[in-house]
């Protein structure tokens, strides 16, 4: 079993009122981090770290990043191939495929092309 966790290296500080800013940043995501591999190490899992960053914008058939890939906030279609689908299952994929080394995951996105055109 694997599970996926985002590199918390990578997250954005949002700016808050200054009330709120305690509240607003108490989690200490490395910490949560920890007690996920803890967990993991457990259970006989792996846990793995990825880069979530342009995962929305990259073309998991092609390979082909771009910002104008993102059609709107739901929608992605590849300029280079024209592969379509929902932005956020086109971002799992290419987390999946980061996760498993074997990026981009084209067997799942000719799979999904193939439910999607029903």
């Amino acid at each position: 079993m694997r599970l996926i966790v985002y590199n918390s290296t990578h997250i954005p500080k949002e700016q808050v009122r200054r009330e709120q800013r305690r509240q607003h940043h108490a989690w200490a995501f490395q910490q949560l981090r920890g007690f996920i591999e803890y967990k993991a190490a457990l259970a006989g899992a792996v846990v793995v770290a990825v880069d979530p960053r342009n995962t929305s914008r990259t073309c998991p058939v092609c390979g082909f990043v771009s910002k104008t890939n993102r059609v709107s906030q739901s929608r992605f279609l590849c300029g280079q191939c024209g592969f379509a689908g929902l932005a956020d299952h086109i971002a799992a994929l290419n987390i999946r495929g980061r996760a498993l080394g074997d990026a981009p995951y084209v067997a799942a996105a000719a799979s999904y092309e193939s439910a999607s055109s029903r």
